[in-house]
């Protein structure tokens, strides 16, 4: 399994501040399949994608929220 961090951005109304993991089957493929899961559930209201190293080395040390993507409500939200 592959887990994938997905961050919303400081301007988000609900979700500054919070990072949601998505964990997928590690295929080839995988790094999309967690993408389109996680925007079947929240459209285009978040910022950035990353992978677990990728996660250590550029958000982790922030301390920001991480829930699993399905604990979190989706909202509309205006993108600026």
């Amino acid at each position: 399994m592959k887990t994938f961090y997905f961050t919303f951005g400081v301007g988000h109304p609900t979700y500054a501040r919070t990072v949601a993991t998505v964990t997928v089957p590690d295929t080839p493929d995988a790094s999309e399949v967690a993408r389109d899961k996680f925007m079947a559930r929240f459209g285009s209201s978040w910022s950035m994608q990353y992978g677990e190293e990728e996660y250590n080395d550029r958000i982790a040390r922030y301390n920001y929220e991480v829930h699993d993507y399905e604990d979190l409500v989706p909202v509309e939200c205006e993108l600026f």
